[in-house]
């Protein structure tokens, strides 16, 4: 029996955006999950039906990515639209307030929305912040190249083993075919990314054309969160949210609660048993 249902909803500017609703008990503030730039509503699988055994568990695929439309303006791929997407979503699912976990560019979706409105109960980073270094995510973008194709999973696997093996030393190769698994999909017997090569292209631009004015404007962004509760997970050996950036987003929020997910680079997969203890007790903070 399927963990979850399926359902679309209509965005305000006519894209057509798919959720996964785990229907877990109603008495508590759901968990609205947003994937990372390369990732879909798939890289939450091991980790929603655990959280459903307590609480309502949506997981959006963000335009462009997964079974949600692509965009015919490229422009529109921002974190802005992110955001205005995800409280839509909240909207279509009748879900007043969440808590948001957000991976990677996610997390930043997150922070803007909870900056700007009161749907955000509890905010959930997954090894992202409001300083993150572009060389990491240069490099990670390169798993989704335009043309890029496979002749099988396990050889998705097996490239995504060799681009980032030195940031997960003991990864089993189970887990490398689920990462593949959360970026690809199969087309015409072949393994191509599961989303609009205009979005990589579009932010590849922006984070190049990155500003210390942008960086400044993301910290007063993170600084602007009402006081809600606030978890961070950082990968151990994550090149892209460093250990001072974690340490300063602490000194302006010392309520802040921050975990190290050992043997991880960038991001951890939130099923190792320090995500998963971590997750579970700060959500039981929030009603």
């Amino acid at each position: 029996m399927q963990a979850f249902q399926e359902h679309y909803f209509t965005t305000d500017d006519g894209r057509r955006l798919y959720y996964r609703d785990y229907s877990g008990p109603a008495s508590l503030t759901p968990v609205f999950c947003v994937p990372g730039l390369q990732t879909n509503s798939r890289v939450f699988e091991n980790l929603a039906p655990n959280i459903a055994e307590r609480r309502r568990v949506l997981c959006i695929d963000p335009r462009g990515k997964g079974r949600s439309e692509y965009d015919t303006d490229p422009n529109n791929y921002t974190l802005r639209r992110d955001g205005s997407d995800l409280y839509q979503m909240a909207l279509a699912a009748h879900a007043a307030r969440g808590v948001v976990l957000g991976a990677s560019r996610g997390g930043l979706a997150g922070l803007f929305l909870a900056a700007k409105t009161q749907l955000v109960a509890g905010l959930i980073l997954v090894d992202i912040g409001p300083q993150f270094e572009f060389s990491a995510v240069e490099r990670l973008s390169n798993d989704i190249a335009p043309d890029m194709s496979f002749a099988s999973w396990e050889d998705a696997a097996a490239a995504l083993k060799r681009g980032h093996g030195t940031w997960f030393p003991n990864l089993p190769d189970r887990k490398w075919v689920f990462w593949a698994k959360a970026k690809y999909r199969e087309e015409n017997g072949r393994i191509v990314p599961d989303s609009d090569p205009q979005m990589t292209v579009r932010i590849r631009k922006a984070n190049a054309e990155l500003s210390s004015d942008a960086i400044l404007a993301l910290w007063q962004m993170f600084r602007s969160v009402p006081a809600i509760p606030i978890l961070v997970l950082r990968g151990e050996h994550s090149d892209v949210l460093l250990e001072q950036t974690v340490q300063k987003m602490q000194s302006i929020r010392p309520d802040i609660a921050a975990v190290t997910v050992k043997g991880c680079g960038h991001m951890p997969f939130l099923d190792e048993p320090e995500s998963l203890a971590a997750i579970d007790e700060f959500l039981a903070r929030i009603d």
